[in-house]
């Protein structure tokens, strides 16, 4: 199990791949908050989530950094983010655990 989930991790380039994302002004739509926001801050929070229970670490692009600094101004974004990465990190350590990663 846990060369599946190293497998899975983060890994070199990766970062890379997030650069060539749409530069976001400050969200990816242009200058409104809109539906193509709504996808990628729970992608990301699940890659931070794993890289973190696996012990890698990695980096993102500037423009996603900063993407991720704008969307959490938005107080409904940043509540529902705090919300639902605090459960997921409860349910990843359990999983974890069971599968004896931990």
């Amino acid at each position: 199990m846990r060369q599946m989930l190293d497998s899975c991790s983060a890994r070199p380039g990766l970062s890379d791949r997030f650069g060539l994302m749409a530069k976001p002004v400050p969200f990816l739509a242009g200058g409104p908050l809109s539906l193509a926001d709504s996808a990628f801050p729970s992608t990301l929070m699940y890659l931070d989530l794993d890289s973190w229970a696996l012990g890698h670490s990695g980096t993102y692009p500037e423009n996603i950094v900063t993407w991720r600094k704008v969307r959490l101004t938005q107080l409904v974004i940043a509540k529902v983010i705090v919300e639902t990465r605090a459960s997921a990190e409860v349910w990843l350590l359990k999983k974890l655990a069971y599968w004896g990663v931990l």
